[in-house]
């Protein structure tokens, strides 16, 4: 009896041992909240930057940026990005289905900094 009792102890703190050192230290944390401001109806050109520069929306809102023969609009990665290049008719409106962060800029002025960015949460 006291063989089976030692046989079982050994094979427990094998497991324990094994489990302990198998397990890597990284956790899964939360996503950080988003502490943008929200999205106006409107994000506007002041100079050469995008009132507000960047902002927060839901998914599915919409917004609409401005745009002028001077300040062409264009989205920085095209992959998943819903915003369009635009060049004339004083806004482009954009509805956001996806959560995601989907940049933009003024072709023109890109050498300036002239960008902005949208985070949709879902």
């Amino acid at each position: 009896m006291p063989r089976v009792f030692v046989r079982c102890l050994a094979v427990t703190l094998l497991a324990v041992a094994s489990v302990s050192c198998s397990s890597d230290k990284t956790t899964t944390q939360p996503l950080p909240e988003v502490t943008l401001a929200d999205c106006p109806s409107a994000i506007t050109i002041s100079g050469l930057t995008y009132s507000p520069a960047s902002c927060k929306i839901r998914a599915g809102g919409s917004v609409s940026i401005q745009v002028s023969s001077t300040h062409p609009l264009a989205p920085i990665s095209t992959n998943t990005n819903p915003i369009r290049p635009a060049s004339t008719g004083g806004s482009a409106t954009t509805v956001f289905p996806t959560a995601g962060v989907y940049t933009y800029e003024c072709t023109t002025h890109t050498a300036s900094g002239m960008k902005g960015s949208i985070t949709v949460v879902p």
